[in-house]
């Protein structure tokens, strides 16, 4: 719209065009952490940019190949100390990470075949459980999600 009425491209941020294109990378094999090391994702300027990104990725998710689940799970989970918990509404991106976390969880994240989900049976109950759970110290892993030593 701003082209149109005043002749002035938008910054990229503002445009679908650039999440598209780095979710299109990634699914053909490009570290999401490499795409989020670019120019346009600085978190230093804004996380607009990293919620965008997150936003169009997770709902790309269900076609993704096991690699590339595990690198959004695994890239996700270490930039969630990178997002501030509150923001002007009170809704940082770190608790709507959160929240994609489980999304990408339950779309890519799981019994997975080659570009396939399985069925939810109680081992892929189990691989849900322990992605979850593993890094919790034991104890509390037991008392929380119920999951084997």
């Amino acid at each position: 719209m701003k082209l149109i009425v005043r002749f002035a491209t938008p910054e990229p941020q503002e445009t679908f065009v650039l999440y598209q294109t780095a979710v299109d990378q990634v699914r053909k094999g490009r570290s999401i952490a490499s795409v989020l090391a670019e120019a346009e994702f600085a978190l230093e300027r804004t996380e607009t940019a990293h919620d965008q990104f997150w936003r169009v990725l997770v709902n790309q998710a269900h076609d993704f190949t096991s690699p590339t689940a595990e690198d959004a799970i695994e890239t996700l989970v270490e930039y969630l100390t990178r997002y501030s918990s509150f923001d002007n509404d009170d809704r940082g991106l770190r608790p709507r990470s959160i929240y994609s976390l489980l999304r990408l969880l339950d779309r890519a994240g799981w019994g997975r075949t080659v570009g396939r989900r399985r069925a939810n049976t109680p081992e892929n109950v189990i691989e849900v459980a322990w992605r979850s759970c593993a890094d919790l110290p034991t104890d509390v892993r037991q008392r929380t999600c119920r999951c084997p030593p």
